[in-house]
């Protein structure tokens, strides 16, 4: 298989949906196309795939777990050391509709599980590592997706990203080492993270589930 192979008649479409969201890091509408377009690509499918290989993922899938519907208001009435908390917090100050990411469509097959819970987990890995959703912290999280499901995204959006900032004269070696910290992360915690149920278990402190996880955050990560 070459390269080009993996983009597959959308080539054009994928690179200029890539190009708007490094334009714009906060265009929520830009990353959500870019990840509809790669879809359609060889390369998403087969990170579906391997996800859904991962043990804890495939049993959320034969079991049909789906989370439960939950307020902003309500995750703000948690206890205040709460993940449900940090997560209404963090999307509460980033001005993020709860569900946005959120994929309407009808679950069919395992592909589309996985499809549907990377999606709603984006944000709640953000408050897990403890990147926020400026350029740096998207770049953490996107490392983080990269070692933990070998993400298409993340191996396109990276570069793009350092490419940008090299001929901007941007700050090349900060995006460069946010990106690798989040990398780190993903290597060193428990395999397959989206195959928690977090939303069953909002009212857990957020430090109690970084132990669970092994995770280890970015503020906390030693040089």
């Amino acid at each position: 298989m070459e390269l080009t192979d993996l983009l597959d008649g959308n080539a054009h479409k994928i690179l200029e949906s890539l190009a708007g969201y490094v334009d714009n890091v906060n265009d929520v509408e830009a990353a959500l196309t870019l990840y509809e377009l790669l879809k359609t690509s060889k390369g998403l499918p087969k990170e579906l795939a391997y996800v859904s290989s991962l043990p804890r993922m495939k049993g959320l899938i034969d079991e049909g777990w789906r989370p439960r519907d939950m307020s902003l208001e309500g995750l703000l009435a948690l206890p205040s050391d709460s993940l449900g908390y940090a997560y209404g917090s963090h999307m509460k100050r980033a001005g993020l509709t709860l569900n946005k990411l959120n994929d309407s469509s009808e679950i069919t097959t395992p592909l589309e599980y996985v499809s549907h819970r990377m999606r709603e987990i984006h944000d709640i890995l953000h408050v897990l590592t403890g990147f926020d959703t400026s350029l740096l912290g998207e770049l953490g999280v996107l490392g983080f997706g990269l070692s933990q499901f070998r993400s298409p995204i993340s191996i396109m959006l990276i570069p793009a990203f350092l490419y940008k900032a090299l001929l901007n004269d941007g700050p090349y070696d900060v995006l460069l080492d946010s990106a690798m910290k989040g990398i780190q992360i993903g290597q060193k915690c428990v395999e397959c993270v989206p195959g928690f149920k977090f939303e069953d278990r909002w009212d857990m402190p957020l430090s109690e589930w970084r132990n669970e996880l092994e995770i280890i955050p970015v503020l906390d990560l030693k040089p």
